[in-house]
């Protein structure tokens, strides 16, 4: 009897291990289809306020236009432009802010580049502010370059400069890798290797296949074109210091012209009261 009762132990403790196991696995893949058919969601957060926000001193002084028809879908994106007072500009930048936020929310982070005598052209993506349509990562690309080949072909004799914040910064990459026009320089600010990577790097079960949003910067930069820089601070809490690391030791191994503008103790918004003097000295150096 006790010989039975051991295996009758032994079955039921198996049973218990095989259904432990199945709900792991059956969580997991939960877990997986939610992230794919809902990752617009978790990597886009069009109604949050950028964290630290300050009312901008050019409030409400942008021109709002509409572009239609980028695809010959359903793409209709609103994008404004912000003239300096100082006549002529210095030049004309294609400003793309991060994920979180439009263009309302983010235009205190454009003040700086006016008050350098700057114009300043942003945008909003799909599902953001105005802008509508359905995103996805061809969308994002092919609206930002749409704006971008507006820029050239209204006043292409001034520099133009592409800037990109955080996840912009992928959209600013891909726009420098395929204008035909290319940017007097590239800047990224707070910028991440792939959004693959960043995404992984805090949730390293997520298979790469589920992706639907890439963004490779890394990939980006090869093509380029132009004089690239880096901005980041060095306690960045949302994409590490060593995403501009690796992208900095990539393209100086390829020869490419690049720079790399470290904030100390910087986090990820550098527009803060701790930072932002060092920050807008820092980018007063890149535009000159």
């Amino acid at each position: 009897m006790s010989l039975l009762k051991s295996l009758k132990t032994i079955c039921t403790k198996r049973k218990i291990i095989l259904v432990i196991l199945l709900a792991l696995i059956a969580s997991y893949l939960v877990f997986c289809a939610d992230f794919y058919i809902r990752q617009e969601s978790y990597l886009l957060e069009p109604k949050k306020d950028p964290t630290d926000m300050s009312e901008s001193t050019h409030k409400g002084q942008g021109k709002e236009f509409t572009l239609t028809k980028i695809q010959g879908d359903d793409g209709e994106i609103h994008y404004r432009i912000y003239t300096t007072a100082t006549m002529p500009s210095k030049g004309t930048v294609l400003y793309l802010h991060g994920n979180r936020g439009d263009m309302d929310r983010c235009e205190f982070e454009i003040d700086f580049l006016i008050d350098r005598e700057y114009d300043v052209w942003t945008m909003d993506y799909r599902g953001y502010g105005e802008s509508l349509g359905t995103v996805s990562e061809r969308a994002l690309k092919e609206d930002a370059k749409a704006i971008f080949d507006k820029i050239a072909d209204e006043d292409s004799a001034k520099p133009i400069i592409i800037w990109g914040r955080s996840f912009g910064s992928g959209v600013a990459a891909s726009v420098a890798a395929a204008a035909d026009h290319k940017p007097e320089m590239l800047i990224l600010e707070t910028p991440y290797w792939s959004l693959v990577d960043l995404v992984r790097q805090k949730c390293p079960i997520i298979p790469s296949v589920l992706f639907r949003y890439e963004l490779p910067i890394h990939e980006f930069l090869m093509s380029a074109g132009c004089p690239i820089h880096l901005i980041h601070g060095t306690q960045d809490e949302k994409i590490h210091s060593n995403a501009s690391d690796r992208l900095l030791e990539l393209c100086k191994f390829n020869s490419i012209d690049v720079k790399g503008h470290s904030i100390m103790c910087g986090m990820h918004n550098l527009r803060n009261k701790k930072t932002i003097d060092d920050f807008e000295e820092k980018a007063a150096s890149i535009l000159k």
